[in-house]
């Protein structure tokens, strides 16, 4: 698998998690608190885990998920680093292709 295809991947479950916290928070009409945003983020995780399509990523996703069940972790804002990391990435892949 190319490096390419891998940040890929990654990119798109990183954004497909937060899109699906940020659903969840806008249904609910009160406060989310952290340790809830946790919780909605490692539900949806785990089944990823043991899904073929996210072999080639099953141990960033096992890490992402004990990082949410640890007490006082910010799943959510470690996703956010890695998005603005793997979009940083893309853009330094696209400079290079686009002046070759």
């Amino acid at each position: 698998m190319s490096k390419f295809h891998y940040h890929q991947q990654l990119s798109t479950l990183i954004d497909n998690t937060l899109l699906h916290l940020y659903s969840h928070v806008a249904i609910s009409r009160r406060f989310v608190p952290t340790a809830k945003r946790n919780t909605i983020l490692c539900q949806y995780l785990k089944p990823k885990i043991k899904q073929p399509q996210h072999k080639s990523i099953k141990g960033d996703i096992k890490r992402m998920v004990i990082t949410g069940q640890k007490a006082g972790a910010n799943l959510e804002l470690k996703l956010e680093e890695l998005r603005k990391m793997a979009n940083d990435y893309k853009e330094s892949i696209n400079g290079i292709v686009a002046n070759n």
